[in-house]
């Protein structure tokens, strides 16, 4: 078009013949199809996702409880090293890594399912530095990092969680693209979209942007393929080297914040990838770092149920740790019977949501028409399957996020039995 911009036509052409057959001419009728292209691609993507979302739900649940093994006994691991030593400290990085591992869970499931984040004013520069800093240390020594961050303090309104996963994708994506080493360029400015350049950003609202552009000298993209790039499960990785979804991701996490990303790529010279963030124009306030708190002992008694054995392991052993007196379950229906046997023999009842026979829910429902001033925290997996006033209608006093901390846990423990406020517990 005159804009810059590219239409898709329908044509039809028909010749016009004189007298004798001989084609003289002929007239040519085009239809725009690009808005029915744009539909149908939409309407092929919003099925993409449908399937996706059913995947990710049936793989968050088992891929919960890994995790969740991962960051027990990590942490029980690090109750027995010296806070100085290099062992504590390689820990740490384990349980850092296993909360993203965690986090990228239920960004995977927000991502299909588009259910809402936790979108906050946030420094686009520290959360690109915090990324930078992990990447660092995963990143093969051939490959060369510079970034230019400093000069940009502006904020974005986004879960910093999924900007930090844009930055960790967009990175990984460029990194592998340099098997045998090269330079990786990260750097922010500020960007102003406006009747110039709107046709280059056409889906998003002229105004201030944050632009961040992650470069590299690597392969490049081919011009066939650079169309697909964001495209659930499309990659052109070897078998086990990639999923497709990494880009994918990105460009659904963008989207929702109002964004855009656009890729400039050239074979054998390298890609660029350019994402705009619409500046936060609200007042912010600052954060203070809320300190470390430390675990409180207890010596209640308490009933854990969970089909996940090795998961009851772990928290038993952590629990026993701190002063607690555990009953393990692994049935839910023998835990029912075990509480019906003993009503008083409990203090308090932590049980998941979903296991077999009776559900998490189900299960708290029938011990407390048996002792109706029983607490009972409830965890799951799966945040979007439980509501607040599911919660409520039960009369279950805590609600956390699977995989659980010890920490965490010890803290919602405390905070039931000592009767904190039930609102700052639905975590």
């Amino acid at each position: 078009k005159k804009d810059g911009s590219i239409c898709e036509l329908e044509v039809t052409i028909s010749p016009i013949r004189d007298d004798k057959g001989r084609i003289g001419s002929y007239v040519s009728v085009s239809r725009d199809m690009t808005r029915e292209i744009q539909i149908e691609k939409e309407l092929r993507q919003a099925q993409k996702m449908e399937a996706m979302g059913t995947l990710a739900g049936g793989i968050a649940h088992d891929f919960n409880n890994i995790l969740a093994a991962i960051m027990g006994y990590t942490e029980l691991a690090t109750f027995q090293a010296s806070p100085e030593s290099s062992i504590h400290q390689n820990l740490e990085r384990v349980i850092t890594s296993t909360r993203r591992a965690k986090d990228l869970v239920r960004q995977i499931l927000a991502f299909s399912r588009q259910t809402d984040q936790e979108a906050r004013p946030i420094q686009l520069k520290i959360i690109t530095k915090e990324a930078l800093k992990m990447l660092r240390a995963s990143l093969p020594s051939t490959i060369e990092m510079h970034d230019d961050l400093e000069k940009i303090s502006s904020y974005v309104e986004a879960d910093p969680t999924q900007i930090h996963q844009v930055v960790m994708n967009l990175c990984t994506n460029s990194a592998q693209a340099m098997p045998n080493g090269g330079l990786l360029k990260v750097s922010l400015d500020e960007y102003v979209v406006n009747d110039s350049n709107h046709h280059l950003y056409p889906e998003i609202v002229p105004g201030e942007f944050l632009r961040l552009t992650v470069e590299d000298t690597g392969e490049g993209i081919k011009k066939q393929v650079i169309e697909r790039v964001f495209e659930p499960f499309f990659t052109t990785k070897e078998p086990g080297k990639g999923t497709g979804m990494g880009l994918a991701m990105v460009h659904g996490i963008i989207k929702r914040c109002e964004g855009a990303i656009r890729v400039e790529s050239e074979v054998n010279k390298g890609t660029v990838f350019n994402v705009l963030f619409p500046k936060f124009q609200g007042v912010t306030e600052q954060e203070e770092a809320s300190p470390e708190r430390e675990i409180v002992p207890g010596k209640e008694r308490i009933m854990f149920v969970d089909d996940e054995k090795a998961l009851v392991a772990l928290v038993e052993e952590g629990l026993k740790r701190i002063g607690y007196k555990v009953h393990l379950e692994t049935d839910s229906n023998k835990a029912l019977k075990a509480f019906k046997e003993n009503p008083d023999n409990f203090d308090l009842i932590i049980t998941d949501q979903t296991m077999p026979k009776l559900t998490g829910m189900e299960l708290s429902r029938e011990i407390i028409q048996i002792r109706p001033d029983i607490p009972i925290i409830l965890y799951s997996g799966l945040m979007d399957e439980i509501t607040a006033e599911m919660i409520e209608s039960v009369g279950i006093r805590s609600f956390l996020s699977k995989p659980l901390m010890l920490k965490q846990l010890s803290e919602a423990i405390r905070a039931v039995l000592d009767k904190t406020d039930s609102d700052s517990l639905l975590q």
